[in-house]
């Protein structure tokens, strides 16, 4: 699956929203997304806590003033061509 032209863009500062996660203590996170590194993204919550998101998560963006679905597979496949 390829990402929208949009989603190219740096993440950093954007809002985002977890949908589904196997990891159960991200579901209904939020937050600002604070830093993005070669295998995750890191959000800074509400309540001023920094948590990791990693590849097996869906979860919405807002860049631009539009909202996105990212499924897992996309932000897999994003944090792997940072990688080269």
């Amino acid at each position: 699956m390829k990402l929208p032209f949009e989603l190219l863009a740096p993440f950093t500062g954007s809002k985002i929203w977890v949908v589904q996660s196997n990891d159960k203590t991200l579901e209904d996170l939020s937050g600002i997304i604070c830093g993005e590194t070669r295998n995750s993204l890191e959000i800074k919550t509400s309540n001023g806590r920094k948590r990791v998101l990693k590849r097996a998560c869906d979860f919405i963006i807002e860049l631009n003033g539009q909202k996105w679905l990212i499924k897992g597979e996309a932000l897999e496949n994003r944090l792997k061509s940072k990688r080269r």
